[in-house]
């Protein structure tokens, strides 16, 4: 029973499981893949917030490049499920 209770948990369209990374921003707010942050790069805040595509070996990855970019600090300010407007060019 549990083992089906969690399955039917899992693929219900009313949850949206997400992976967390390990990692916290820089007011000590868990991130997880598909967090939409605001990030600094080298100490200048980018004008569009990202969003996590991914962490590997604790590097962060961004859905809008393909590298590896020297982040120095992060604000989670939504998710992609909830908050895609946020992503909207400004």
């Amino acid at each position: 029973l549990g083992a089906y209770w969690i399955g039917t948990l899992v693929t219900s369209p009313r949850f949206v499981l997400e992976q967390f990374t390990g990692l916290k921003d820089k007011n000590g707010k868990e991130l997880y893949v598909g967090d939409i942050v605001d990030i600094w790069i080298q100490g200048t805040k980018q004008s569009n917030p990202d969003f996590i595509k991914n962490v590997w070996d604790m590097h962060i990855w961004l859905e809008s490049s393909d590298s590896y970019y020297a982040i120095t600090d992060f604000e989670v300010i939504g998710n992609i499920h909830e908050n895609k407007d946020l992503l909207e060019e400004k």
